[in-house]
């Protein structure tokens, strides 16, 4: 008995630092999003010494913020659609020939594993293979990137 209190306990640890994780960065972009620079520089961590909404206005009033709002929702909306059509099927083939094939049985442990690797890891090589080959700055073909 005492064995399984030790083990919850240890589960429940894991769980909260993992939410712990998650929810941090979200903590950090909305406080820093209602603190002025000095409060930014001076005060990282804590809460906003007095609330700023100056910054909002300023992101709306910059000539390229809709443009990067028209450049996300249509790769979100494209990303949807891809989905929507081919992870169904690529589910169906997994679910049937998971364990009866090596193969099926290695692209289900490679995408689950590819849920565990940070989003930030996936836009650090994005951003790795953009500054790499600057051929794709600026072009369509980077945009997909």
């Amino acid at each position: 008995m005492k064995k399984r209190k030790i083990l919850h306990a240890l589960i429940y640890a894991v769980l909260t630092l993992g939410a712990l994780l998650v929810f941090f960065p979200f903590y950090l972009t909305v406080v820093s999003s209602l603190k002025d620079m000095s409060d930014i520089f001076s005060n990282f961590f804590g809460l906003p010494r007095h609330i700023v909404f100056d910054n909002f206005a300023y992101v709306l009033q910059r000539p390229d913020y809709f443009i990067a709002l028209k450049n996300s929702a249509i790769i979100t909306g494209v990303a949807i659609v891809a989905m929507v059509f081919f992870l169904p099927m690529c589910a169906y083939a997994i679910s049937r020939r998971r364990f009866t094939s090596r193969f099926y049985s290695f692209l289900y442990f490679f995408m689950v594993a590819g849920i565990f690797i940070p989003f930030q890891a996936h836009l650090s090589i994005l951003a790795f293979v953009a500054i790499a080959f600057e051929v794709f700055v600026n072009t369509a073909f980077g945009f997909c990137i």
